[in-house]
């Protein structure tokens, strides 16, 4: 379906839960981020990503205790955005700016329709 959609709306028990460009869906609740896997953590790499105009948050995301895909040393963060176009254009020059940075990952975290379908449900059911 997201191949072939330009418009969607996500139904609970005949409610419309959401609706949008299929886009704008995908980006999921935390709107557009990008997540950077970094080897080792290039000092000062937070407060300089933070103070950008267009970041909105950013998060270290803790890895699962036992979790054997994460070697020691590296950090993934989530850095959330109002700009996409600035975002796309200036996110990854900014990071590399600090010669120590060792970039393993760089990409836009994107949602399978599914998965915003099951988390729209499941948050709603909670609120109720």
């Amino acid at each position: 379906m997201q191949r072939v959609s330009d418009n969607v709306a996500i139904l609970d028990h005949g409610q419309v839960v959401a609706s949008g460009p299929i886009d704008q869906l995908l980006n999921g609740q935390d709107g557009v981020v990008y997540t950077a896997t970094l080897k080792e953590q290039p000092q000062n790499f937070e407060a300089h990503i933070a103070t950008l105009p267009w970041v909105t948050h950013i998060t270290r995301a803790v890895p699962a205790p036992g979790n054997g895909n994460t070697a020691p040393g590296v950090v993934t963060w989530h850095i959330g955005v109002s700009d996409e176009t600035a975002a796309e254009r200036d996110l990854l020059r900014h990071i590399l700016q600090d010669p120590c940075a060792t970039v393993i990952a760089f990409d836009r975290r994107r949602y399978e329709l599914e998965e915003v379908f099951v988390n729209l449900i499941q948050g709603d059911r909670h609120a109720r």
